[in-house]
């Protein structure tokens, strides 16, 4: 099932994937393994995750009107500056 988030000016969508469609070379010369699909597997369970235990919580901090959102992109001290600049 799919499901689609915001975040400020991102919106992302995602979805279960049929991850064997991508059983082909990741890189040139290089062969599809298992460890390819249990990476994938990975990241599919931590998307599963997020959507399970973290959604609600922001959730929660948004009700309360406490929930600041804040860019990542950017150097470390681009993304502190915006993070130091929503404390209050």
């Amino acid at each position: 099932a799919a499901s689609t988030a915001s975040a400020g000016p991102l919106h992302f969508t995602t979805a279960a994937v049929d991850w064997s469609s991508f059983a082909k070379p990741v890189s040139p010369g290089e062969e599809w393994t298992p460890e390819h699909a249990n990476l994938a597997a990975s990241v599919q369970r931590r998307l599963e995750v997020f959507h399970q235990e973290t959604e609600p919580v922001l959730a929660h901090y948004k009700q309360k009107g406490l929930l600041r959102r804040v860019s990542g992109t950017g150097s470390p001290a681009d993304v502190f500056g915006r993070i130091t600049a929503e404390l209050p």
